[in-house]
């Protein structure tokens, strides 16, 4: 849970970085805020190996209690648990450095899908070098697609607030949808303010999302 080196090359944040702020904010991000009332937040984490209670609750969620609430956004704890099933098989090899060490592939899975996405978590492409289906070009196609079919009178609706907050539907950038997210965007900025915990959170360039979004 230690967070990466800031100097070391492509640093991110670590893992409970990221799922602090989901803990915040939601994990439906900017886009999907524009179709739901209320973000949506994690109830339980299970932890496969090294499990802490105080540890993992001081670094998922509580370590942020000072922030908020900002509207519907505020520091949820969800209930922390151990598997009960020997994390024996796994990537973590301990051997010689007395630490953990990752191998770079990864599985991508979600509820719904046919199988596993196989993933280079080193450069986010698949294995194969394909584009990953949780690339930032992958889900705002899946934003515009979502937005096309969900129903008119709702459609219509968020198309006005995309269009009242400096967005609109078609021929839109990806960077200026988030912006437009107006009450993710307040959370956020809150959330990584100068005087907060995360406010050296390490972000990609926005020159990288200005990408158009087309279905």
């Amino acid at each position: 849970m230690e967070r990466a080196n800031p100097q070391a090359y492509g640093t991110t944040m670590s893992c409970s970085d990221k799922i602090a702020r989901w803990n915040v904010l939601g994990v439906q991000g900017a886009l999907l805020s524009h179709l739901l009332h209320k973000p949506i937040f994690l109830s339980t984490i299970t932890v496969g190996a090294k499990f802490s209670e105080p540890h993992c609750k001081r670094a998922f969620c509580c370590r942020l209690q000072d922030f908020g609430p900002v509207g519907e956004y505020s520091v949820h704890h969800p209930a922390v648990m151990c598997t009960a099933v020997c994390f024996d098989q796994g990537v973590i090899d301990t051997s010689s450095t007395g630490g953990a060490s990752f191998g770079s592939t990864c599985l991508c899975w979600a509820r719904g899908d046919s199988r596993a996405e196989l993933l280079n978590g080193r450069t986010g492409l698949g294995v194969d070098g394909s584009v990953s289906s949780v690339a930032k070009v992958s889900l705002a196609q899946q934003f515009a697609r979502t937005l096309a079919q969900i129903p008119p009178a709702r459609q219509e609706l968020v198309n006005q607030q995309l269009v009242q907050n400096g967005a609109m539907a078609e021929g839109v950038s990806y960077y200026a949808l988030k912006q437009a997210a107006v009450g993710y965007r307040e959370a956020r900025d809150a959330l990584l303010g100068d005087a907060m915990l995360f406010h050296d959170w390490r972000s990609s360039s926005s020159a990288l999302e200005q990408f158009c979004v087309r279905a």
